[in-house]
């Protein structure tokens, strides 16, 4: 046990770690820290605590198959919580939203959707696939027409 230099007294009591404030803390990081165990992998995901309040903890959901999800287990999760001798819950209350904080905050916004790519066009392409076939005569013809496939994608620039 660690003591404060000169003292009798463990350390912690120093630094307030055993007061109730600091037991809730340490019991909160443990949730946040465990929380795809107590509620499982497919909804942590979509969720987090967000808050503590007399007996409250506050959950953050992703969307309304997350809320139902949530609320489907919501008294399983209260029972883990207790069980595991983190908090002592009296209730949780899930608010919707995106989450703070964490994975899901760090996830980044869904991308919109790409123009659909330029139609190849077949004279060109069986011009540079005869380019290839004729500079590498070995090569295989199905390679080739990949090849010949990504030049013109990519701008028909060539590779020395």
């Amino acid at each position: 046990m660690l003591k404060r230099p000169g003292g009798r007294h463990p350390i912690y009591s120093a630094l307030g770690i055993g007061s109730p404030i600091m037991r809730t803390c340490a019991a909160l990081a443990a949730i946040e820290r465990e929380w795809h165990r107590i509620v499982g992998h497919a909804l942590a995901q979509r969720s987090r605590p967000s808050s503590y309040d007399n007996g409250v903890l506050v959950v953050a959901v992703e969307g309304h198959s997350a809320l139902h999800d949530m609320n489907f287990k919501k008294r399983q999760i209260i029972a883990k919580i207790r069980d595991n001798a983190w908090l002592d819950l009296s209730d949780m209350r899930i608010e919707p939203g995106r989450p703070a904080g964490g994975p899901l905050a760090s996830m980044p916004a869904p991308r919109a959707r790409r123009a659909a790519p330029a139609r190849i066009d077949p004279d060109e392409l069986e011009r540079l696939y005869g380019e290839i076939l004729s500079a590498h005569p070995d090569l295989d013809p199905s390679l080739a027409v990949s090849i010949a496939r990504c030049r013109l994608m990519s701008g028909g620039k060539k590779r020395q």
